[in-house]
């Protein structure tokens, strides 16, 4: 008997904890002021810091294909290449061609590496 006292008391001392961190959670979290900007701005590098990571090379393409998807998503910045020595990132070997693929586009930067 005296071992479900014992369940019922941290029972309830648990009960009481967590009500008592409700509480004073709920106090805390209404007296910050959360304030949040009023616009982010997203700088995409998938086509470049993704892409020199895969083990295999991604046809030049499909490198532009995702570029312009990433724009007709939204994006405005987009990290698209670096030219790096093949020797030493093959997957971005193609990054001339990548860059001419390009087509200028309002309001998108295109953000190459040298």
């Amino acid at each position: 008997m005296r071992e479900s006292g014992k369940k019922a008391s941290n029972s309830q001392a648990l009960r009481f904890a967590s009500k008592q961190f409700f509480l004073a959670y709920s106090w805390y979290t209404s007296k910050m002021s959360l304030s949040w900007p009023s616009q982010v701005s997203i700088y995409e590098v998938s086509p470049r810091d993704g892409l020199q990571n895969e083990a295999v090379t991604v046809p030049t393409t499909r490198k532009v294909r995702l570029i312009e998807a990433l724009v007709e998503a939204g994006l405005r910045r987009i990290e698209v290449t670096s030219f790096v020595s093949p020797k030493w990132v093959p997957q971005l070997a193609d990054a001339e061609q990548v860059t001419r693929s390009l087509a200028p586009t309002e309001n998108v930067v295109f953000q190459r590496y040298a």
